[in-house]
């Protein structure tokens, strides 16, 4: 017999049904109460310990150090069960649960075997930056791409993007440029971060289109593809080459 427990629980996953054990310490033995059939998705409870960490992705310090980023909402999450991308965790609301679409974001998340667990309506509108929290939140890990890989594969268009700091911007540029089809996108490091929560947001799943080298050191990649390439640069207004 297949058996998962919860390491904080009396909770087992026996034979695809949630069993709680209730152990008498004089009578030796285990009051059995089957829960529920686990045919959908099984919730385990959040605890104030994981709310906080999930909180911390909110940071750009806490990003780096869990190597995760949250994304929110129906579209952006389905994008992210659709991609290539590692979604570690799914929140989601008792509200979102009667939603038509979110079978479509379970079966996705069943399919990738992902951990998915509902939460208070206040748990989700913590988690959440935008003001009517959409009730449905993904941890997804990031995700680095190879370089030499990637040039060795000869783009046809690429784009270089050098001191990008506003977020809302360069989500709007990343989702033009997986719009009008181009390879790949190097940002530099003085831009804003890529997964700074309205990057995401602005990119509306473009993120997870294309391969997104950042950060990068632009005049070393420069140098590398000058007579390899043909380079067009722009520069706004009172701004200085890169090159």
């Amino acid at each position: 017999r297949a058996q998962i427990r919860h390491p904080e629980s009396n909770l087992r996953l026996i034979d695809n049904s949630l069993i709680y054990f209730n152990f008498v310490p004089f009578q030796k033995q285990a009051v059995c109460l089957t829960v529920v059939k686990a045919t959908a998705i099984i919730a385990w409870m959040l605890t104030r310990a994981r709310l906080k960490q999930v909180l911390s992705f909110q940071q750009k310090k806490g990003r780096k150090k869990g190597n995760v980023f949250l994304v929110e909402g129906i579209r952006l999450v389905g994008e992210a069960l659709l991609s290539d991308w590692q979604v570690v965790e799914l929140y989601y609301s008792h509200s979102f649960k009667e939603a038509e679409a979110a079978q479509k974001i379970f079966s996705l998340a069943r399919k990738k075997k992902i951990d998915a667990m509902e939460v208070q309506e206040k748990a989700i509108r913590k988690m959440a930056e935008t003001e009517t929290p959409p009730g449905v939140v993904v941890v997804v890990k990031k995700k680095s791409f190879e370089l030499e890989i990637f040039l060795q594969s000869k783009p046809e268009f690429t784009l270089a993007l050098e001191a990008i700091k506003d977020p809302g911007n360069l989500g709007t540029i990343i989702r033009t440029a997986d719009a009008f089809g181009a390879d790949g996108i190097f940002i530099s490091r003085d831009s804003v971060e890529l997964y700074n929560p309205k990057v995401v947001r602005g990119s509306m799943g473009s993120l997870f289109h294309l391969p997104i080298f950042y950060p990068v050191l632009l005049p070393e990649l420069l140098s590398r593809l000058k007579g390899k390439s043909k380079v067009l640069a722009a520069v706004s207004r009172g701004g200085i080459s890169c090159h």
